[in-house]
């Protein structure tokens, strides 16, 4: 596997991505509000001896508006467990983007309940990709007139296939 120019080196392929709206790696199971997963995030990114303060409504602006486009931010007071469906996904987007790495890999927009939500998601993933690299797998497939570059068709496959496929790359 060939990426960012280097040949299986998952460790730089890792090092120039971010993974967003995986529940196992972003969700959030706790009810929390928006300024403890902004602070938070600010903290990991500083150096370990640096004391972070708690976040403001410039460090919400300055991480998630390049996401959020001309979306409303979410208020800090807000707990992510009342945001609407659309706020907290874009939210997870930006937060798992702050570096704005060449490579966004994004869960299903299609995970959306509604399907006004998934369209306007998936439109903000357009506009993101005109910088950076954008990947999203959806069970569904993206509309023809989305702005989507290239949509390619998984087909499902069974335990046996994949039990093969492993065995022809040598696993």
């Amino acid at each position: 596997m060939s990426a960012f120019g280097r040949d299986n080196d998952h460790h730089h392929l890792f090092a120039n991505s971010a993974l967003a709206l995986v529940d196992e790696v972003d969700g959030v199971a706790e009810a929390v509000t928006v300024k403890d997963v902004v602070s938070e995030r600010l903290r990991w990114d500083a150096p370990w001896f640096k004391w972070v303060r708690a976040a403001h409504e410039e460090d919400l602006e300055r991480l998630c508006r390049p996401v959020f486009g001309d979306f409303p931010l979410p208020t800090l007071g807000a707990y992510l467990t009342d945001l609407p469906e659309l706020t907290d996904a874009l939210l997870r987007i930006a937060l798992a983007n702050v570096k704005r790495p060449p490579l966004l890999v994004v869960g299903g927009t299609d995970q959306l309940t509604r399907e006004a939500s998934s369209e306007l998601l998936l439109e903000r993933l357009v506009a993101l990709g005109e910088h950076q690299t954008v990947i999203t797998a959806d069970v569904n497939g993206a509309p023809a007139t989305s702005g989507v570059a290239d949509v390619i068709a998984v087909h499902n496959l069974t335990d046996g296939e994949f039990a093969r496929l492993d065995v022809a790359e040598g696993r």
